[in-house]
């Protein structure tokens, strides 16, 4: 088999890859043959770890439509990528590690959100993307991870999918493996309904189950106060509490309408240009929430955390309150930052408090 030759002053740096590329091609297991994934052929130097940021999300506007046969649910959303980082570090290491039955052989965690986040490997997005790209790469060395975790687990901020993506990027740079953004999407959906917006410019309107990426200009003119109460609503269940039908075999038979002043949405000047849009849109697990009837245990808690929070911003002059997802992060549109004391004084017994800006991707990935 023909290899490139390492030069002797840069071993043991020097990740060689075989000039026969079609020998690395799909292979059975964890990910899909129509990826049909081949290496670029070539070596890595001189790199050993390489260290990115993982930006949070908020939904601007969502709306759920009905169960389609895959079990997910159609979805349009309007995304926004926000300065609120987790840090991850990917280095390489030995000896090997394969199927261990919990990532800590390799995981290693830090920061103020570390002990909300899961170790089991069968859950966790980060070292499922390292072994998504394992899958298809053998021969490159194992790596660690270090994670900071500073974005609340389980808030609707799209942490544990940033985290993926992040991941994705990092093992492409790190083995100049040279996957393209196509690639990244298709690697990234493949792993998380939200992975796919990671690899967008930051403001994208989402469909599909989340797959679909439209990437539109929005306003960056404003400011944002984030609080997360302690109650948390599994996805599943939130899900649950919609109870959409199921769809119809017609194609076209999604449930969802296109968001009221969608036109808007393009290239919107200011947020004081996209806010009359935004306030006919809404989020559909927010309104589901606020009817507060019917819901039961951590559901109801985050119901009446949302109606206490949403009264808190108003008293600090948000122009708009809204959930992230199904929750139980809750933002406000401000047109300047909030004073760090006025935030913090509104706050209840294990609420946490954030400030943040709307940014464009790809968010720099210096710590």
């Amino acid at each position: 088999m023909d290899r490139e030759v390492a030069p002797p002053h840069c071993a043991p740096y020097m990740i060689l890859f075989s000039t026969n590329c079609d020998e690395y091609r799909y292979k059975k297991g964890f990910w899909p043959a129509a990826l049909d994934l081949s290496p670029r052929c070539s070596y890595l130097r001189n790199m050993r770890s390489i260290t990115l940021k993982a930006p949070a999300k908020i939904n601007l506007a969502l709306r759920v439509g009905n169960r389609r046969a895959d079990g997910f649910h159609e979805i349009r959303s309007m995304m926004q990528a926000i300065s609120m980082y987790d840090e991850i570090t990917i280095s390489i290491t030995e000896p090997s590690i394969t199927e261990p039955g919990s990532v800590e052989e390799f995981f290693f965690i830090d920061g103020p959100q570390s002990e909300r986040v899961t170790t089991n490997y069968k859950d966790n997005l980060i070292f499922l993307a390292v072994a998504l790209v394992r899958e298809n790469y053998p021969d490159i060395p194992s790596v660690k991870v270090d994670l900071i975790k500073n974005i609340p687990v389980g808030a609707g901020l799209g942490g544990g999918s940033s985290d993926a993506a992040a991941t994705l990027i990092g093992m492409d740079r790190l083995f100049n493996l040279g996957f393209d953004r196509a690639t990244l999407t298709k690697l990234g959906a493949a792993l998380g309904s939200d992975v796919p917006f990671f690899f967008s410019s930051g403001s994208a309107l989402v469909s599909g189950r989340g797959e679909i990426i439209e990437e539109i200009e929005l306003p960056l003119d404003y400011h944002l106060a984030l609080i997360t109460p302690p109650e948390r609503v599994s996805t599943t269940e939130a899900y649950r509490i919609l109870n959409r039908p199921q769809s119809s075999e017609r194609d076209d038979d999604t449930g969802l309408t296109l968001f009221e002043g969608a036109s808007t949405f393009y290239g919107s000047g200011t947020i004081s240009d996209l806010l009359p849009a935004l306030l006919g849109s809404g989020n559909d697990f927010e309104d589901k929430f606020l009817e507060v009837n019917g819901l039961q245990n951590s559901a109801e808690g985050v119901a009446k955390s949302l109606g206490l929070i949403r009264k808190q911003f108003r008293s600090l002059g948000s122009r708009l309150t809204r959930l992230s997802g199904s929750g139980s992060a809750v933002f406000g549109i401000f047109d300047s930052a909030v004073p760090h004391e006025r935030l913090q004084a509104v706050l209840r017994e294990g609420w946490l408090a954030h400030s943040a800006r709307p940014i464009s991707l790809p968010a720099d990935s210096s710590p």
